[in-house]
């Protein structure tokens, strides 16, 4: 990209994206995984997008 436009890319291209990819599901834990989590007592309580990639937040499972 041409240097006079990166910086108004660098500044409108996040929120555009956020706003584009809004609801969409972006990645999904494998069956076989879920299964496995919850073998160990375990659900998945949230996923994030963070700097590093992606945070997979565990909780106990209650119940049979």
């Amino acid at each position: 990209m041409p240097p006079p436009f990166q910086v108004d890319f660098a500044r409108h291209a996040p929120p555009l994206a956020e706003q584009l990819l809004e609801g969409l599901a972006l990645h999904q834990i494998p069956r076989k995984q879920l299964m496995l989590l919850d073998g160990l007592g375990f659900k998945v309580a949230a996923l994030r997008v963070v700097p590093q990639g992606l945070r997979v937040e565990l909780k106990p499972a209650l119940g049979p």
